[in-house]
């Protein structure tokens, strides 16, 4: 198979890079990179377990995203479709620009939720949060990002049990 130059950036449990091992995603190369303009957040809804939610990215002019972009085949992407749910309408694969840590601009792919899948209100499992975490961790992402994102999940589990 030849090395293909497609880039998926993740932002979400896809960090964890034992995870794409079980999706069957070979990465050749990975680097750091953030997503200016837009916000994480908690609100694509699981389709199994209702109140459980996943990461997801939305359009927010004062926020950005960390995260890490994977070069990885076609076949590779095509392994994430069908693991995000693309073709039951959960996520929609979408080309955008991330910013790597130079500055230098680079086209990836971004999995972002479809419109009914969206949650008013969710929390994500400990487990799907520590995916998370461990891989911001194993990529070196900012610590206040990591921070910011463990402030974000406590505050959505003291909401939850008001």
């Amino acid at each position: 198979m030849t090395i293909s130059n497609y880039w998926y950036f993740a932002y979400g449990s896809n960090l964890d890079i034992e995870r794409m091992a079980t999706r069957s995603v070979e990465v050749y190369e990975s680097v750091r990179c953030r997503l200016p303009g837009y916000r994480l957040v908690f609100n694509k809804k699981s389709s199994i377990v209702p109140g459980r939610t996943f990461a997801n990215v939305i359009p927010d002019r004062n926020h950005e995203v960390w995260g890490v972009a994977y070069r990885c085949s076609a076949a590779a992407i095509e392994s994430l479709d069908r693991f995000e749910g693309v073709s039951e309408g959960h996520y929609q694969r979408i080309p955008i620009d991330v910013l790597i840590e130079d500055g230098t601009s680079l086209n990836t792919q971004i999995y972002i939720a479809c419109a009914d899948f969206i949650a008013d209100y969710g929390i994500p499992t400990d487990d799907y949060i520590n995916l998370i975490i461990a891989g911001a961790i194993y990529h070196r992402l900012p610590e206040e990002y990591i921070h910011k994102i463990k402030e974000q999940i406590t505050t959505l589990k003291m909401a939850g049990s008001k």
